[in-house]
């Protein structure tokens, strides 16, 4: 069978293939591949390491087995609670820092007519590029031409170093 030949508004000839148009898979494959990447290596592991913090070390994963001594064993002992305390206090802190600052400079960004506002909405963007452009820099400081890790391997490997 042979695809049927038409004119289109414009005078040129298409094929039309017989049948249903093909369905376009797209954008299954593009939503599904991180939805399953997300499944398998975020969402599993985790489940996993809830469901087994009810269960005893050493013990299979079943209803059978299902316990809160470790949650009890964690409560009692008293360097879990000292660094439960901690966490929550460093936690709240930080939040409340951080609302401290944010809240006002967001509001003014937002409300007011000031100078520098591009400035400072740029700048806002530097704590999410910050870390890998850390990294990245500290690597070539210290084994660029002049970096002191460069050196101290050259040091001892003399005429073999990098």
């Amino acid at each position: 069978m042979k695809a049927e030949m038409h004119r289109g508004a414009d005078g040129q000839l298409f094929h039309k293939p017989f049948g249903k148009p093909r369905k376009d898979y797209t954008p299954y494959i593009v939503l599904g591949l991180p939805i399953i990447f997300l499944v398998v290596f975020l969402i599993w592991p985790l489940l996993q390491t809830v469901a087994h913090a009810f269960v005893l070390r050493g013990q299979a994963l079943s209803l059978e087995n299902l316990t809160f001594a470790n949650f009890r064993r964690f409560f009692q002992a008293g360097l879990y609670q000292r660094s439960l305390y901690n966490s929550v206090v460093v936690s709240l802190a930080v939040v409340f820092f951080t609302m401290l600052i944010g809240v006002p400079m967001g509001y003014c960004l937002a409300r007011v007519k000031m100078p520098f506002k591009n400035l400072f909405l740029a700048a806002n963007v530097l704590p999410l590029i910050m870390p890998s452009f850390v990294g990245a820099f500290s690597w070539i400081i210290l084994l660029g031409y002049q970096g002191g890790l460069r050196q101290a391997i050259n040091a001892v490997l003399g005429v073999f170093g990098l």
